[in-house]
């Protein structure tokens, strides 16, 4: 049976009292999900000023000029993992920015092999490498409302995978993050988009998964988030970050500067 096939066979088999409980281990979710900041990053045609407060010509061919400090960021998506077709628009966004910029910068999209400390990725870090100099990146940062409600599928012990492999027929929960989650194949996309759907008619306002090409020694597991519904998103803003984090400026300050001290690679980031 073809991958879509086993996708959709699983999740039409999953309850509404199993839904339910997907819904409720949102709630479980780890809190700095809703304290920091998310990033979405799109690239412009660079300018001599590249001012995010004015009006800038995107990448994508026919898109008309907009200004990027106050863009939209919600589109229809057919084409990319966990997007909910032509009709319904999402907004992508990763943890941090490195993963974005590795989702976005085609170089570092199609390289195999990504690595913070060694080769053209590393380069670009230390501002030696310019992968596209016809093009400049403006972000838009926000915040999750933290009722968001939300699908986790960054790991293979996911709930989701556990339900999918017993449902759909697979061997193993890991076989469905394997071939079906963590899928960098653009063929299986509409197996993810299928997901998608049906979570968002379950009640999800999006879905929280793992970048797939982030660097291999980034230390993080590179998440980034498909979002449904703009009502969930709040623009990043310095106080109300420090107003999320429960914590003095000052306090903060101090462990930042003992975490860049302890490495000259943080440091440097």
């Amino acid at each position: 049976m073809e991958i879509l096939a086993k996708v959709k066979k699983g999740l039409e088999s999953i309850t509404s009292n199993e839904w339910k409980k997907l819904r409720k281990e949102s709630e479980n979710l780890p809190d700095w999900i809703f304290v920091d900041h998310w990033n979405n990053l799109k690239w412009y045609l660079r300018t001599d000023e590249n001012d995010p407060y004015s009006f800038q010509k995107p990448t994508h061919k026919g898109s008309a000029p907009e200004v990027p400090a106050s863009r939209e960021i919600f589109a229809p998506n057919q084409a990319s993992r966990f997007g909910l077709g032509n009709c319904i628009p999402v907004a992508y966004l990763a943890a941090d920015s490195l993963v974005a910029t590795v989702e976005t910068v085609r170089p570092f999209r199609e390289a195999k092999y990504l690595s913070m400390f060694a080769g053209d990725f590393s380069d670009y870090l230390d501002g030696q490498y310019d992968p596209d100099p016809r093009l400049f990146g403006h972000s838009r940062l926000f915040f999750l409302q933290k009722t968001t409600v939300l699908l986790d599928v960054r790991f293979l012990n996911s709930h989701l995978c556990h339900l999918l492999a017993e449902k759909g027929g697979w061997e193993s929960p890991q076989l469905v993050f394997e071939q079906v989650i963590f899928n960098p194949n653009a063929a299986c996309y509409s197996a993810t988009q299928a997901i998608s759907e049906t979570a968002y008619r379950n009640g999800f306002s999006g879905i929280l998964y793992s970048s797939v090409r982030r660097a291999k020694d980034h230390g993080t597991n590179g998440a980034c988030l498909v979002l449904f519904d703009r009502n969930c998103l709040t623009p990043y803003s310095y106080p109300e970050w420090i107003n999320r984090r429960g914590e003095t400026e000052e306090k903060i300050t101090e462990k930042y500067k003992k975490f860049a001290s302890g490495s000259g690679q943080c440091a440097k980031l």
